[in-house]
């Protein structure tokens, strides 16, 4: 079976401009990791607090600044982003 997350992820490598990519439900962040380290901008939520220690923590041994993670439910985010400031969201 193939996994659309790393059909995304990887279609994601080449593309031509930056996008900004909001990770629903992060688990422990590696999705955000991956697509952060492709180049594009990644903002991951979640409303577990041990989910959110371990991503945050992933993305900075990596020294992923464009990586950042919100403590949060899905129904938080209304209004803490412009409408039209995501290119993509992928929630896995």
């Amino acid at each position: 079976m193939v996994d659309y997350v790393d059909v995304f992820i990887n279609s994601m490598k080449n593309e031509g401009a930056e996008r900004r990519i909001l990770d629903v439900g992060i688990g422990n962040g590696e999705n955000s990791v991956r697509l952060a380290e492709t180049g594009h901008t990644v903002v991951g939520i979640t409303n577990c607090e041990e989910e959110y220690v371990r991503a945050k923590r992933i993305a900075q041994r990596r020294g992923l600044g464009k990586c950042t993670f919100l403590m949060m439910s899905v129904e938080g985010i209304q209004g803490k982003f412009d409408p039209n400031f995501f290119d993509g969201v992928i929630a896995s």
